[in-house]
């Protein structure tokens, strides 16, 4: 009964008043968490770097002469980035590339999978192969190996087809955004509501004191009516207790007259 008592006076002025009487508190625990998520990802996260390259996936049964083109063989073509992205990604590409690019000694298959991006470009016959890694040479180096290797690799693999390369990571690797301004809007928001929360629970779903006679009428309206409010005499002025000071201010004047 109490419960769905103090769930029908929950109000918008509630909420109001939690925002209001905490939100320096919840401003600066939002911006500490800013400050921290900043802080966290400057030292503690690596930057990594990115290198991209384009290969165009070709099949040789449409150099036959173009009357002999159909939706069939286009789509067909087209087809061929996935097989070719299946097979780029296998244990043998990815340490022949290895070998061939001196560094089987530093990275494993399994480190150069969790680097790689690869597939179509616009659901193209265009294939991007995408490197991102803590050494920028590193990535430049393991996409021109794979774009000077793959095409022959794939041709022993896959009758008619063919890969052609259209063009080559520059020779440094571009930086990749950490997110800085993306991550520290999301922290604000989820420090926000989530201090925001803890402070509507604590100041008006756990707190069960009477705020103002307002609240007991409205609650209590077809109860019993007020009869009268009792001050709280614990509560201090600037000098004394409330009731301590109206005595002494209304002895004073009594004895002056």
């Amino acid at each position: 009964m109490n419960e769905e008592m103090r769930e029908t006076t929950i109000t918008i002025k509630d909420l109001v008043n939690v925002l209001i009487k905490r939100l320096w508190i919840i401003l600066s625990v939002s911006v500490l968490a800013v400050i921290g998520l900043f802080v966290y990802m400057l030292v503690f996260t690596a930057q990594y770097y990115e290198a991209k390259g384009l290969m165009y996936v070709n099949n040789k049964s449409l150099n036959i002469g173009i009357s002999s083109i159909t939706q069939g063989d286009i789509s067909a073509q087209k087809s061929l980035v996935q097989s070719y992205s299946i097979i780029l990604t296998t244990r043998s590409t990815i340490e022949d590339v290895l070998e061939r690019a001196n560094l089987k000694d530093k990275y494993e298959y399994e480190d150069v999978i969790k680097m790689l991006t690869v597939g179509s470009v616009n659901s193209t016959e265009i294939f991007s192969i995408s490197c991102k890694c803590e050494d920028g040479a590193d990535a430049v180096l393991i996409v021109t190996t794979i774009l000077n290797t793959f095409p022959a690799h794939v041709e022993n693999i896959i009758d008619g087809s063919s890969a052609s390369v259209v063009d080559y990571p520059s020779d440094t690797a571009t930086p990749v955004k950490k997110g800085y301004t993306r991550n520290s809007i999301l922290a604000f928001l989820i420090a926000f509501v989530v201090s925001y929360g803890f402070f509507f629970v604590l100041d008006v779903l756990i707190d069960d004191t009477i705020k103002s006679s307002d609240w007991i009428k409205e609650t209590y309206k077809d109860i019993a009516p007020l009869l009268t409010i009792v001050p709280d005499v614990n509560i201090e002025t600037k000098h004394k207790y409330a009731y301590y000071n109206y005595y002494s201010n209304n002895s004073e004047e009594k004895e002056e007259e």
